[in-house]
């Protein structure tokens, strides 16, 4: 079966258990429904991601030149049964987090650096605890060394928000990055258009309220009623430091297209861009930084994308770009 016909047949079943639903009377036989659902959407997806690993490794052993480049990552990649975005031996851990339930809230939290992080409502402190694992220990979003290399980490020594920065955090999700460094900012920009985390990020951010703004929108090349650029957001700032981190989804490109008034503008810039959701991007990207004078390096190692239904070889990809221009 294609991951065509697999996603085919998922949303067959959707529609189907849906249907389904309206047939019963109580909380519990609708539960019990949708559970079904879930477990059968999460196994066909796993069945995607085996195809498209056995892919990868079908090209690689017809092309022997290229997959000398990637030799260590396909040797990861070997030893998991699916397709991962991580391809990294974890080299240490963290103790485990102090996690909770708020019941005023109704949401769990886990504890950063002294202040409550939020999660959607719906999740346990349990898959709180091991949303915040992930993002330290397998995505080093923050650094510290979890992994061999570090393909997803945002900030580094010599590159991180210093004192008085603006922060733009774009497709923020609960907002790690921006929690770690809010009490060095001068303000911070939310944006996230996912409507799951507009309560959890009201709550985290309620001890900096005065400071934060959240913005329930897309970060985009063009404004429009639920997209915001960089210009439009910033056009009469000048001569301020903003460090800016764009995760959103395949669209840094145009961002960055539509945004060479803001990016060149008198400001101090630095950029942790993401590069990894589409094939291709961390050579356009890197190319238009270029463009506009941006000194820039990219993350450490490569990633794989495996939700990306347009793969192309080599597959592997860079996982996010630094990049800076001062005034």
């Amino acid at each position: 079966m294609t991951p065509f016909n697999f996603v085919k047949k998922a949303f067959s079943n959707f529609i189907c258990n849906l249907h389904t639903l309206f047939k019963y009377n109580n909380e519990q036989d609708c539960i019990k429904v949708i559970q079904t659902q879930n477990k059968i959407i999460c196994n066909l997806q796993e069945d995607i991601l085996s195809v498209r690993k056995e892919i990868v490794e079908i090209y690689f052993d017809t092309h022997k030149d290229e997959a000398d480049q990637y030799r260590n990552e396909l040797r990861y990649l070997k030893n998991v049964h699916t397709m991962v975005p991580f391809l990294y031996p974890q080299t240490k851990k963290i103790n485990p987090p102090v996690s909770g339930y708020d019941e005023k809230y109704k949401l769990s939290f886990v504890i950063h650096n002294n202040n409550r992080l939020y999660f959607p409502k719906g999740w346990s402190p349990e898959t709180a605890s091991n949303a915040y694992r992930n993002y330290i220990e397998r995505e080093n979003l923050l650094g510290g060394g979890y992994t061999e290399k570090a393909p997803h980490q945002y900030v580094t020594e010599s590159f991180h928000v210093e004192q008085d920065d603006i922060i733009v955090d774009a497709g923020c999700a609960e907002a790690l990055f921006a929690l770690d460094s809010v009490e060095k900012a001068k303000h911070v920009y939310l944006l996230e258009a996912d409507a799951i985390w507009l309560k959890p990020l009201q709550v985290t951010f309620a001890p900096y309220k005065d400071k934060v703004t959240i913005i329930q929108k897309f970060l985009s090349g063009e404004k429009s009623e639920n997209t915001v650029t960089l210009d439009s957001l910033f056009d009469k700032f000048s001569e301020e430091s903003f460090f800016i981190k764009m995760d959103i989804e395949g669209a840094e490109e145009s961002v960055i297209q539509g945004s060479k008034d803001f990016l060149t503008s008198q400001n101090k810039i630095k950029l942790a861009c993401c590069t990894y959701h589409k094939a291709r991007h961390a050579e356009t990207i890197s190319s238009l930084l270029e463009d506009m004078d941006y000194h820039f390096e990219f993350s450490d190692g490569y990633m794989l994308f495996p939700w990306d239904k347009h793969q192309q070889p080599p597959y592997f990809r860079k996982g996010l770009i630094r990049a800076v221009r001062s005034i």
